[in-house]
């Protein structure tokens, strides 16, 4: 490659928009420039004042209450399986090793999947807030109460599963869109 080629080709890729080594411009007045105009350009909005106090700590801990009853029973339910693996009143039952971990499950899965149904209801009933976190709250224990009678796989399914599971939705769904 030659010296003028070399030139030529460097002359072509250069941009004609970007100032050269040799103008007058300083890299200050540049920066100065676009600054200001990016000033100029943007929307300015000022954010509420930060919560703060009593009131901001106590719904922090509610929620983590919230959260931790919510979302800890079908997550740590292992521990449930493990109990009624080991009992002879459940294990005997046919079907058992299938149906008994199913439970946690479909408690997870009812909490995480039920929002695409309670959200739209939530949009057009919000009045209706308040009483569904409290039948949330009332099917859970309902749910848990009920499956410590239980002497059936299906009753467990159906209450630890299901009633568990549809009021978690609802108490936590409802409580979220309080936020």
């Amino acid at each position: 490659m030659t010296a003028t080629s070399l030139s030529i080709e460097l002359e072509i890729h250069s941009s004609p928009h970007l100032p050269s080594p040799e103008d007058d411009i300083s890299t200050q007045q540049l920066r100065d420039r676009d600054s200001s105009s990016e000033h100029q350009d943007q929307n300015v909005s000022s954010l509420a004042p930060v919560d703060g106090g009593i009131r901001a700590w106590s719904f922090l801990a509610g929620s983590f209450i919230i959260e931790t009853f919510v979302f800890g029973i079908p997550n740590s339910f292992g521990v449930f399986l493990d109990s009624y693996m080991h009992d002879a009143e459940f294990s005997s039952q046919p079907h058992a090793r299938t149906i008994l971990p199913l439970i946690g499950t479909l408690s997870s899965g009812i909490m995480y999947c039920a929002g695409v149904v309670l959200y739209p209801i939530l949009a057009r009933h919000p009045r209706w807030r308040r009483r569904m976190m409290w039948i949330g709250v009332f099917l859970c224990w309902l749910g848990l109460f009920l499956a410590s009678f239980a002497t059936k796989i299906f009753h467990l399914l159906l209450f630890q599963g299901v009633a568990y599971g549809v009021g978690g939705c609802k108490f936590f769904r409802f409580h979220n869109s309080s936020l």
